[in-house]
């Protein structure tokens, strides 16, 4: 599947890009190794979801402000509620929100788009304060429009950056493994090519899922162009 999809662009070309379902295999295919639920997600998983999830949010990013100035003048959530392409219910209230407020969030869009990303790599509990401002301003963005299933799928790939203190304040995790069986763990270093390191292991987070971003409109940035 993976294989197969990465040779669509040169034949679908402009055709086909809704908004960055394009990447969506490679999600499918690193989900697939989050293993038995009798077996803890190894270190390795954790981190690319990570990695991923820092993909999706700078490049979005960076996608706003190198591209339309109102990003970058805080002005484009003056109409940005009125004029996106799948309003809901609740879109024609944020479009009246004052205009202040529509700078502020700009700001927060910014800061959770270009900082926070920055902050998932860091230790706990900096990393879960990251995920938790992306979680939020997933919420704020599925509240306010309608991108289907982009902010979900967003959002359940942000649960990486939780350790388990606080995902068990949302979620049970009382019957969840917290060991890695070895055979599993060799599975994943073995497809994934990522080495066991001999530092502290990431905390063990018991979920993971897929994401995507805007394939063709990413900026090209060769860090944040890796697979």
């Amino acid at each position: 599947m993976w294989p197969g999809w990465e040779t669509e662009p040169s034949s679908g070309s402009r055709t086909r890009s809704p908004n960055g379902s394009g990447r969506l295999p490679r999600r499918s295919f690193l989900a697939a190794f989050l293993g038995p639920a009798w077996s803890a997600v190894p270190s390795p998983i954790l981190w690319l979801f990570r990695w991923l999830l820092f993909r999706v949010e700078f490049g979005a990013g960076l996608i706003k402000t190198r591209g339309d100035p109102c990003w970058r003048e805080l002005t484009c959530l003056y109409y940005h509620h009125e004029t996106q392409p799948m309003p809901n219910p609740l879109s024609w209230y944020f479009h009246r929100l004052p205009g202040p407020l529509h700078r502020l969030e700009v700001l927060g869009s910014h800061f959770a788009q270009l900082v926070a990303p920055l902050m998932l790599f860091f230790p706990q509990p900096i990393a879960s304060f990251a995920g938790l401002v992306i979680v939020i301003t997933q919420a704020w963005l599925v509240l306010s429009g309608n991108f289907s299933w982009l902010n979900f799928v967003t959002l359940v790939l942000a649960a990486s950056a939780f350790d388990d203190a606080a995902l068990a304040r949302v979620v049970p995790l009382e019957g969840a493994s917290t060991t890695v069986v070895a055979w599993h763990e060799g599975l994943v270093i073995a497809f994934q090519g990522t080495p066991r390191t001999s530092g502290p292991r990431c905390p063990q987070a018991h979920y993971g899922s897929v994401t995507v971003t805007g394939v063709e409109r990413q900026p090209r940035v060769p860090w944040a162009s890796w697979p």
